[in-house]
């Protein structure tokens, strides 16, 4: 608990610089005070300040105390202020092609997919609970899963539901493949080829896709990567078009990692109620925040059915089960019927099996130690961006879960050092990816800290460093 504690505070610590409270060549409280203010061990406030200037927000200077680093904008990331563009179509991208195609080859350093970190997964524990399910009934192979999911699996859904201030009834939870799955049930349900749906920008690709794939109309409203999606925006952008859907991640978007606040959210749901429009909350990254407790979904704050909440395991315990589900709104009806044509309920055995595993009550310790984790390699990835890149590159602060958004200056662009990276056997994840406007983003990438940080991980963060700043030196000459 006490590591818990330290690790709280070093995130407080770092969002209260962020949010301006402290400013560069600030003092700071001595350990002292703020032990005394937090009613913590002069110990644990030491330990926080040590995380803190790891991540290279603050230094330690001799006899003096604890400061915010006088080059701290260098770590900082604030999207500029955008104006919502008009509504346009999703257009194929080779480059998803190029970047799918080579993210499972074990040939590659993978910093590119958004899989959890192989070495603390559930693997052990799933494979002793599917192999034990098998053994008491070797027909479960033959048998095919109820049209809306194992009875089992839902339970354990709602009472986990439950806990986060969602009251859901098994009759309400659909299983789907994941959250991508349960977010194109809820897309097919409520729009047709043309119309019109709002997302936050940057927004995770492969939401992108579904609009694509849906032939639907896309209007970006901006993330600032410390509040999420910009409210007024979205009014003024819902007021102005035909908006037939909206679509956020407000605890641990992807890529940003940014979390609304409570207030925020209940604006959000506000706005939401006033122009009867679905809002599909993709919770897929938010049981990974660094925030404890858990910060509570906007669907726990729905009265009238407007949310349609979609959660998975792929983050958490393996993307390799392909469970998720989706606590469903007003016209659930139509969302099961779309579901029986696309039949993509995920395997019975692999729904018995998280199923087994969220009723041994072995799940909320698992995340509790994949934060740790994730959060000490977040910590480690800013100390590696800190040495090896240039200055004058910005870098995300994110909530929870294990990606990190970096900007570089905007005559470089990501995409050239995504195709040398590959090369060099790197694999990143290339800005232009995360939005409609594909210039928008092109000095930008995404890298996955969740893996170890091995010597070869690290020699591959100082090349993309040494990369950039050879870019960054040949446009200034």
């Amino acid at each position: 608990m006490k590591q818990l504690l330290y690790l709280s505070l070093a995130q407080q610590i770092c969002k209260q610089i962020h949010s301006g409270v402290f400013t560069a060549g600030q003092r700071l409280p001595s350990v002292r005070v703020l032990a005394q203010q937090m009613n913590m061990s002069i110990s644990t406030v030491l330990r926080a300040y040590q995380l803190v200037e790891d991540k290279g927000l603050i230094e330690a200077r001799h006899k003096s105390g604890y400061y915010v680093s006088s080059d701290l904008i260098t770590l900082q990331m604030q999207l500029e202020e955008q104006k919502p563009i008009s509504p346009e179509w999703v257009t194929g991208s080779t480059l998803i092609v190029d970047l799918m195609a080579n993210a499972t080859k074990e040939n590659f350093l993978q910093f590119s997919t958004a899989q959890p970190a192989e070495d603390i997964a559930a693997n052990k524990e799933i494979k002793q609970n599917m192999l034990r399910i098998l053994r008491d009934n070797h027909l479960i192979l033959s048998i095919n899963s109820e049209l809306i999911g194992s009875l089992k699996l839902r339970q354990q859904l709602a009472y986990r539901l439950t806990r986060l201030g969602i009251l859901a009834s098994i009759e309400n939870i659909l299983i789907t493949t994941g959250c991508q799955s349960a977010m194109m049930l809820c897309l097919k349900t409520f729009t047709r080829p043309g119309d019109v749906v709002a997302i936050a920008t940057p927004a995770y690709y492969r939401i992108l896709q579904l609009m694509e794939v849906l032939q639907l109309k896309v209007v970006e409203i901006p993330t600032h990567s410390f509040s999420g999606i910009d409210i007024p925006l979205l009014q003024k952008t819902l007021s102005e078009w035909s908006v037939k859907a909206v679509i956020v991640s407000p605890t641990v978007g992807n890529p940003l990692g940014e979390s609304m606040s409570k207030e925020s959210k209940q604006q959000l749901l506000t706005l939401i109620e006033e122009k009867n429009i679905p809002l599909i909350e993709d919770d897929a990254f938010a049981d990974l925040s660094f925030e404890q407790p858990r910060p509570e979904p906007v669907k726990a704050l729905d009265k009238k059915g407007m949310v349609w909440y979609c959660g998975t395991v792929s983050k958490t315990i393996s993307p390799q089960l392909k469970v998720g589900w989706m606590v469903m709104g007003k016209h659930a009806d139509r969302v099961i019927y779309q579901h029986s044509l696309m039949g993509i309920t995920p395997p019975y055995l692999n729904q018995l099996t998280v199923a087994e595993y969220l009723s041994q009550d072995k799940y909320q310790k698992h995340i509790q130690h994949a934060i740790l984790i994730y959060q000490q390699r977040y910590f480690q990835a800013v100390s590696l961006v800190k040495k090896h890149f240039p200055k004058n590159i910005k870098v995300s602060s994110p909530t929870g879960g294990f990606v990190l958004w970096i900007e570089l200056p905007k005559h470089i662009n990501a995409t050239e050092i995504y195709f040398k990276a590959k090369q060099q056997g790197i694999l990143i994840t290339p800005g232009e990816l995360f939005s409609v406007q594909t210039s928008q983003y092109k000095h930008c990438f995404r890298i996955n800290f969740a893996q170890p940080w091995t010597e070869d991980r690290i020699k591959a963060m100082n090349w993309l460093g040494q990369y950039i700043e050879r870019l960054d030196n040949q446009t200034i000459s």
